[in-house]
C-alpha cells in the first residue's frame, strides 16, 4: 500500500501528531513518550513566542488509514540571520519503514526549499532550545539523562 503524506490541519490531526510516537512504540517497554503538555506548548502558535519569528508545517504519513510516521519543518527568521538559507526539521517519528521515512523527509525538505532554505538542521523540535536528537541505538534499554 502506498504512503500518503498529509499536512496537519485539523484538531484531530494535531492530537494524532502528538500521540503518534506512543502509538508506534506502544509495545516497547523501554519507550517513554514526551509529555504531551510540553509538545502542546511548543506547537501552540497563539501562545508560544517562538512563532512570532517562525513558521512551520507538520505532516503525518499514512498507509491506508493507519498513521505510520510524522515530521515537521520550520523556517525561523532568527536562525536565518545566523545561518542564511537554513531551516530545521524535526519531531520525527516513524515506523521501521524506509519508504515512509524517505517520503516524510522529502516532503519536509521540499517545504523548506519552497521558502528559500537550501539546507536543514535537525533533528530538532524546531529550535535548539527545545528537544533535539534521534535515537539510533540503545532501543533495548530505558532512556537516561
Amino acid at each position: 500500500m502506498a504512503v500518503r503524506i498529509e499536512p496537519v490541519a485539523s484538531r484531530r490531526q494535531r492530537a494524532e501528531f502528538r500521540e503518534l510516537p506512543a502509538i508506534l512504540h506502544r509495545s516497547d517497554p523501554a519507550f517513554i513518550p514526551e509529555l504531551d503538555l510540553n509538545l502542546k506548548a511548543l506547537l501552540d502558535r497563539g501562545r508560544n513566542p517562538f512563532w512570532k519569528h517562525a513558521e512551520a508545517q507538520e505532516w503525518i504519513a499514512y498507509r491506508g488509514d493507519e498513521p505510520v510516521g510524522r515530521i515537521g519543518a520550520c523556517r525561523d527568521e532568527l536562525l536565518l540571520e545566523q545561518s542564511p538559507g537554513t531551516g530545521t526539521v524535526g519531531l520525527f517519528a516513524c515506523a521501521h519503514d524506509a519508504a515512509v521515512s524517505e517520503s516524510l523527509f522529502k516532503t519536509a525538505l521540499g517545504w523548506l526549499r519552497e521558502r528559500g532554505c537550501e539546507r536543514a538542521h535537525g533533528p530538532l523540535s524546531y529550535c535548539i532550545h527545545d528537544t533535539g536528537g534521534l535515537l539510533v541505538e540503545g532501543f533495548d534499554s530505558p532512556p537516561v539523562v
